[in-house]
């Protein structure tokens, strides 16, 4: 039988928040941000994600799993609630990417549901303007289906996947991965919601997503590094550059 819909009241969530780690992260921005600053930059949404889950009382999420090779440098967010989950080098045996993230996360459903975990809600760790208001839209959004998505703000990736138990679905993360977990929710006969928020929008891959950073009134840790790293002469110098070829 499936648990009661009501988030809390003995409804038992866990998150898990996938990250590849530091070393060779975020390539897309390569051309604005050297490597040392991405891997900081990718430390710092890191810190931001985790401590948005973290926030006392306003989740209700019982314990955080960070899911990162086990080599991985950790951010700076401390919390009895959050737990270093390595990945096992045999998670994803085809080799790509995608598939050793989606075994990954595969590990952590089958952790949760063990220890008798009714929901779990899944975040990558580059959304940097994610905020405890956010989670508890997806939150609210679980009293009502099993499965519930939030897009990115091109509708193409998923930045947020809530499932009920959770084994309910396999994870598909990757390119268009949000119609995917979709189409495999209606597969299963599972209802999905899709809730759309600025918040879980805004995943840090181009400079394009650098300037909406940079434009939101929201504080995070990432605004502040790439504010004190001076990106917006970087973010100048490369319009420049790109003006330019496009004239030649």
């Amino acid at each position: 039988m499936r648990p009661s819909r009501l988030v809390g009241g003995g409804w038992r969530i866990w998150a898990v928040v996938p990250f590849k780690g530091p070393v060779g992260s975020k390539r897309r921005l390569a051309g604005l941000l050297n490597e040392d600053e991405r891997a900081r930059l990718s430390l710092a949404m890191l810190d931001d994600v985790l401590e948005t889950l973290l926030t006392v009382g306003a989740t209700g999420i019982e314990r955080v799993l960070l899911l990162a090779p086990a080599t991985s440098r950790m951010g700076n967010v401390k919390d009895h609630r959050l737990l270093f989950v390595g990945e096992r080098s045999d998670a994803g045996t085809s080799g790509s990417a995608d598939d050793k993230l989606n075994g990954a996360i595969g590990q952590a459903q089958d952790h949760a549901e063990a220890r008798g975990v009714h929901g779990l809600l899944i975040v990558p760790g580059d959304l940097p303007l994610v905020r405890a208001d956010d989670i508890a839209a997806v939150l609210d959004a679980a009293r009502t289906a099993p499965v519930v998505i939030a897009p990115d703000r091109a509708g193409g990736g998923t930045n947020a996947l809530f499932l009920t138990p959770p084994s309910a679905l396999p994870p598909s993360f990757g390119e268009a991965s949000f119609q995917r977990h979709r189409t495999l929710a209606e597969s299963a006969g599972l209802t999905s919601v899709v809730v759309e928020r600025p918040g879980l929008a805004l995943d840090l891959d181009t400079p394009a997503d650098v300037e909406l950073l940079l434009a939101s009134d929201r504080d995070s840790r990432a605004t502040r590094l790439l504010h004190q790293i001076g990106v917006e002469r970087h973010l100048a110098t490369l319009a420049a550059v790109q003006a330019r070829s496009t004239t030649i």
